[in-house]
């Protein structure tokens, strides 16, 4: 594991194997390691840079509340320090999906196609129940500001509660993830202009079938491949299948750039 100092902080990233650079880019909560089991499938034939996005694994948090496209500038700066000044592809599982869509769309670094697994790149309508409980949390926050400090913080814990997993623990970094969770880049889907495989698991309840359906028919020449057994992370429920599918994609990124 390597550090480099960029964007004010120190970035955690790895660098493993030979051949055309290859970027992976965890989801939220994760870290290098969560991306090993495709580390270890492409580092034969490809030069896999993996990161810690800022705020997981060994790299620093924020000062500020980051967005996924200032998490893609910060990469872009590890990048270049690191001596990588393109890449044969970016592979990105949910946020990190994000964050590799605006770096290939910042151009500071040259991305030749794009890898996203369970990405959400676009938001659906909420539900019935989601509404409410986002109804019951500005409630809940309304209330405790008239409240005295002991009580407010009981009322704080509570609402937590109400949030998802990440929500809950997210800590320092819950109002980064606020934000992550609230963006919609369904405008920037018809700019991707590299080829772009998208991997979606049948049974993803994080990101459900629908938005893969969406980015398919706004990102122009993209590709879908549902993994019918897979929840939110097909690389681990489905490896061997997985692992096959984005070699065969980076194969012929690979052969298109040999003509």
């Amino acid at each position: 594991m390597s550090v480099l100092d960029v964007c004010g902080m120190r970035v955690g990233y790895e660098v493993v194997g030979e051949g055309p650079a290859v970027l992976l880019l965890h989801g939220w909560g994760g870290c290098v390691a969560s991306m090993s089991p495709i580390r270890e499938a492409l580092r034969d034939e490809y030069t896999v840079v993996s990161v810690d996005l800022p705020g997981f694994g060994e790299s620093e948090m924020p000062e500020e509340v980051w967005g996924s496209a200032e998490y893609a500038t910060c990469v872009a700066g590890l990048l270049e320090a690191a001596g990588f000044p393109r890449l044969l592809s970016a592979v990105g599982h949910s946020f990190g999906g994000k964050v590799a869509m605006h770096l290939a769309l910042q151009g500071r670094i040259p991305v030749g196609s794009l890898v996203l697994v369970g990405t959400p790149g676009a938001r659906l309508p909420l539900s019935k129940q989601a509404r409410r409980r986002i109804a019951q949390v500005k409630l809940a926050k309304r209330a405790a500001r008239m409240m005295p400090p002991a009580v407010r913080t009981a009322v704080d814990t509570r609402v937590s509660r109400l949030g998802s997993t990440d929500y809950r623990n997210a800590g320092l970094m819950r109002p980064i993830l606020v934000r992550a969770v609230n963006e919609d880049l369904r405008e920037l889907l018809p700019r991707i202009s590299v080829p772009t495989l998208l991997v979606w698991g049948r049974l993803d309840q994080d990101t459900p079938i629908e938005i893969a359906r969406i980015m398919e028919s706004s990102i122009r020449g993209s590709g879908l491949v549902v993994m019918e057994r897979s929840g939110h992370f097909p690389y681990l429920d489905e490896p061997a299948a997985f692992n096959a599918v984005a070699r065969s994609f980076l194969a012929s990124m690979r052969e298109g750039e040999g003509r």
